[in-house]
């Protein structure tokens, strides 16, 4: 390895070294990344085919890809994470956070530190004010006792939320007010969109800083995949934007596998089956294949504007199946007024915990607890 590609050494492993991911580790990226976690009865894996540069980039403003090497094996990845950037409204500023994810290491390398140089080096090199982000599924207790848990040399973790994805099948058929309507976004509407964000961040914290001008750049990385014609308006009487939201097929770059099934869920997935294809519910995929949903994309209206949440969710679930899919995906966190209504709605349910990391900034001190936090959950 050479001085120009050495990024740290740990001090206390020094056989082990950190640098930057290349393009060309990408398939070493994708195997590594597929690594199965448990969830409620499954054991998913969250791959990222063909190429996980192109999917970090539809997650992170500005991706980091931080790997782990042997000095004596430098070009064999043993442990990968990504702690980019993303752009956020806070306290109704626009702001940028670290973001931690992607956290992986080989099974033959654990219990060896690899984790550890990690750390060091956010410990050695990084400012200690920093604040990071972070969400970690409730089940996975591995990856929650390496970064809940308070370790000296370790940023102290800040349990912020409690959040649900909620994968949607089935809408109850709610009474639809006569002064919404539906509108497909087209440039015109552009600046208003924006400004219906910049609106939002006043009841959302950690609301993404997005410019859906980007939309119109050809293969911008941001927004892969995605078209003006995704995206869909909800309009009062006054004509005032009053809710948003996107719907993006990502199977061409992420897939949700199940690699196994617990014993109980695995005798029930046959009756279950015939029973959600009948009702037009979401089927549970044989082991080893995905599902297949749609993600929501800046799902938003107030937190209290109820008439509006189901006017949107009916009219996701009708697009969903105008596209030959059974369910899409709306993540919220335990307090969010919009929680109640999702829960009338035929759904697999999948917990997470939200949490903010730091040495010397103290998170509850500086972010309004009295906005709700929101999630993209087509950029978790």
């Amino acid at each position: 390895m050479t001085e120009q590609n050495l990024l740290y050494r740990s001090k206390i492993s020094p056989e082990f070294y950190l640098r930057y991911a290349a393009e060309q580790d990408d398939p070493q990226l994708i195997e590594l990344i597929s690594e199965s976690m448990p969830s409620n009865g499954m054991v998913i894996s969250f791959e990222r085919k063909p190429s996980y540069f192109r999917a970090t980039h539809a997650q992170y403003n500005k991706p980091e890809i931080l790997v782990v090497v042997h000095q004596d094996q430098p070009d064999q990845i043993i442990a990968m994470m990504n702690i980019g950037w993303k752009l956020y409204w806070i306290n109704g500023a626009a702001e940028q956070l670290r973001y931690v994810s992607d956290l992986r290491i080989k099974l033959t390398a654990r219990g060896k530190k690899a984790f550890n140089v990690f750390m060091e080096y956010i410990f050695d090199c990084l400012p200690r004010e920093i604040i990071f982000q972070s969400v970690i599924l409730e089940d996975n207790k591995v990856a929650r006792n390496m970064m809940h848990r308070e370790r000296e040399g370790y940023a102290l973790p800040y349990i912020f939320d409690s959040m649900t994805t909620f994968t949607i099948s089935k809408v109850p058929k709610f009474k639809q007010s006569a002064g919404l309507r539906l509108e497909t976004l087209t440039i015109d509407k552009i600046d208003a969109v924006n400004g219906f964000i910049q609106e939002m961040a006043s009841h959302y914290n950690f609301l993404p800083d997005y410019d859906f001008k980007q939309l119109l750049e050809a293969n911008h990385p941001f927004w892969y995949g995605l078209r003006l014609e995704d995206f869909h308006l909800v309009l009062n009487s006054d004509q005032k934007i009053v809710g948003l939201f996107g719907l993006w097929d990502q199977k061409d770059f992420k897939q949700t596998k199940v690699a196994s099934y617990s014993k109980t869920l695995k005798l029930l997935k046959p009756v279950y089956n015939t029973y959600a294809r009948i009702t037009g519910q979401l089927t549970l995929p044989e082991e080893g294949q995905s599902f297949d949903y749609l993600m929501t994309h800046s799902f938003l209206c107030h937190p209290n504007a109820v008439e509006v949440l189901k006017f949107m969710l009916t009219n996701v679930n009708t697009l969903v199946k105008a596209q030959g899919k059974t369910s899409f995906c709306v993540t919220v966190v335990e307090n969010d007024p919009r929680k109640q209504v999702l829960e009338q709605c035929s759904s697999h349910k999948m917990k997470a915990v939200h949490t903010l990391h730091s040495y010397e900034s103290k998170p509850y001190d500086v972010i309004d607890r009295s906005k709700y936090s929101y999630f993209e959950v087509s950029r978790i």
